[in-house]
């Protein structure tokens, strides 16, 4: 049962708050029908794809070069007013969602040109109302879309294991010469 209530041992003593939150779900019956496709057709395939969360909308905004006393200017400008904050947020996921599609595309074209992609290989990439975007494909063969969601995802991963480190010697320069 833990798939349905998580950690549901934990909670085995307070059969009342198990129930209202079950309860509370279940308000939500007709949606999460709707968004899991239950009742409809039942295709058995994986779909393979990624999703890439924007977090702090305004932490780039508004990705052109500003002087730096007009970036705080305009910054306020857009938190304080709804409809130049929502005007704000549509620029800003455009941009992002303008230079991820040609990005994501360039790959993909790379990709073909060196052989590593059928030619006939297509991918779906959109945003959602939330301005995170997803990347999916209904390519014939599932390993070849999973090969490439995998291939992509790396490039959007922290990197954990760096194939070449550079050693910078640090140090001061002092009547030009160097002192560590």
């Amino acid at each position: 049962m833990d798939h349905v209530y998580p950690n549901l041992r934990a909670h085995l003593d307070n059969v009342q708050k198990i129930n209202e939150s079950m309860l509370r779900r279940s308000a939500l019956r007709d949606a999460i029908h709707s968004l899991w496709g239950i009742g409809g057709n039942y295709a058995n395939k994986e779909t393979f794809g990624l999703h890439l969360e924007v977090h702090d909308v305004f932490k780039l905004f508004p990705l052109v070069p500003l002087p730096f006393q007009s970036f705080w200017k305009i910054r306020n400008m857009f938190q304080e007013d709804f409809v130049l904050k929502t005007s704000g947020q549509s620029y800003y996921y455009t941009l992002i969602e303008y230079f991820l599609s040609r990005f994501l595309f360039a790959i993909m074209k790379s990709l073909k040109e060196n052989e590593a992609l059928p030619m006939d290989f297509t991918m779906n990439f959109n945003r959602d109302e939330g301005g995170n975007f997803n990347l999916t494909s209904n390519y014939k063969d599932d390993l070849v879309s999973k090969a490439f969601m995998l291939h992509i995802s790396q490039i959007f991963s922290p990197i954990t294991k760096q194939k070449y480190l550079l050693e910078l010697p640090m140090g001061n320069l002092h009547d030009n010469a160097w002192s560590e």
